[in-house]
């Protein structure tokens, strides 16, 4: 019963910062700089182009950490279904 209300809690705090990604737009964001990425003269001002790749992976870490850590919850949630059973 403690290990079903801490992963609840998880998930609350999970889905908080859910809300915060789909309030900064953070996949949109990546989308963006996908295009910007490909456009013909991307690399024309190194250093404007540096930026951009850093920028995008900073949010990308954001957005892939997030996910393996929802991931694991969705694990956490079965593993403890099946040792309730």
């Amino acid at each position: 019963d403690d290990l079903k209300n801490k992963i609840s809690e998880i998930k609350k705090i999970i889905d908080n910062i859910r809300g915060i990604f789909e309030k900064n737009k953070i996949k949109e964001k990546l989308q963006k700089f996908d295009i910007k990425i490909n456009e013909k003269d991307f690399w024309k001002d190194n250093f404007v182009a540096q930026k951009i790749l850093k920028e995008k992976s900073f949010f990308q870490d954001i957005f892939d950490n997030f996910h393996n850590a929802e991931n694991e919850l969705e694990n956490l949630k079965q593993l403890l279904e099946l040792a309730l059973k």
